[in-house]
């Protein structure tokens, strides 16, 4: 199996788009039957259409950089964005992160990412444009914003996953709103492009600030917003867990219990003060058995963890493991 790649690309909008097709082969073009399938469906039809228009009003440039994407692919351009517009057929489940705030100079952080797709449907890309640059794991069918990255504006931000009994099939789809943030300067501005009255499910947020060295945790769920300022040991993963959202709104999976719970047993075993970038790694590769676990393995599980993005504020270091193929990247921001 080759190693993740890492690639360069730049422009906008549509021109965004087919650039980052060309970046993939067309192995897994076959799998995209599944949405052609998806829109013979009335009601999806229907609702789609609906999500469409929207998009068309809010996101414009980011529905041409999708269609960009789709006519690379030389796939129908409703079925890859069906494919990005979740809510209307899904629901999913992955990653988990973890934020310490060891004093005011000095966060550490990591993220699991959790994904379905294998080496050859994601790579590691650096996306320039006008606004500067952002860097992120991308997959061939997701949006930018949707798994973990950072931007030249000294903002790092990573994605949990919101699993909703009842999602808003015909709001504005999170990818949509997340793909948004990638080049945000502060949390501000974070906050206003993500509070979206009519959004369609919901997502977990995790932001640091590099600049001023504050942390938060966001979630966001159908027309609710809540923001925590993190200064100490903290954790997520796909379940509500902030006080001022009813998390009776979301499906506590096993998986999800499992991870907080094993996470927050670890994180209660370090100290505070002596916390380094190898501790948090350790925890998110903590893998005891079915009972016991945050990491999950390639082979054995739906979501399994592909990669582990860490940061550490008081050297501006990045480091990101790579499971598939042992790689592993370190950067200074």
């Amino acid at each position: 199996m080759e190693n993740l790649k890492i690639k360069n690309i730049n422009g906008d909008g549509y021109e965004l788009g087919l650039k980052f097709s060309k970046l993939f082969n067309s192995n897994f073009k076959n799998k995209f039957n599944y949405y052609k399938n998806l829109l013979n469906d009335k009601k999806i039809k229907n609702n789609f259409e609906k999500v469409k228009k929207k998009l068309e009003y809010k996101y414009p440039n980011y529905l041409q950089e999708t269609y960009g994407r789709a006519d690379g692919f030389n796939i129908t351009r409703d079925e890859y964005l069906l494919s990005i517009c979740f809510e209307l057929y899904s629901l999913r489940e992955s990653c988990t992160d973890i934020i310490i705030k060891i004093d005011n100079k000095h966060i550490i952080s990591g993220h699991n990412e959790d994904l379905e797709e294998n080496l050859e449907e994601l790579m590691f890309v650096k996306y320039n444009n006008k606004n500067g640059y952002f860097c992120e794991l991308s997959t061939y069918n997701c949006p930018q914003g949707t798994t973990f990255g950072w931007n030249d504006k000294g903002i790092i931000y990573s994605v949990n996953s919101i699993e909703l009994k009842n999602n808003n099939e015909i709001g504005i789809p999170v990818w949509f709103i997340l793909r948004d943030i990638v080049n945000c300067s502060n949390i501000e501005e974070i906050i206003n492009k993500i509070d979206v009255n009519d959004c369609a499910s919901a997502f977990s947020l995790n932001i640091i600030d590099s600049n001023n060295n504050n942390a938060y945790s966001i979630e966001k769920v159908l027309n609710k917003l809540d923001v925590i300022s993190i200064d100490n040991k903290y954790i997520h993963t796909n379940h509500i867990i902030h006080p001022n959202i009813d998390n009776r709104l979301c499906v506590s999976s096993k998986s999800s219990l499992i991870r907080i719970n094993t996470g927050i047993n670890q994180l209660n075993h370090i100290n505070l003060k002596n916390t380094n970038i190898e501790d948090v790694r350790k925890i998110l590769r903590y893998s005891k058995n079915s009972k016991e676990f945050i990491y999950r393995n390639i082979g054995e599980d739906e979501y399994p963890t592909v990669a582990t993005f860490l940061f550490d504020s008081m050297n501006k270091e990045i480091q990101i493991y790579s499971y598939y193929d042992k790689k592993y990247i370190k950067i200074n921001i």
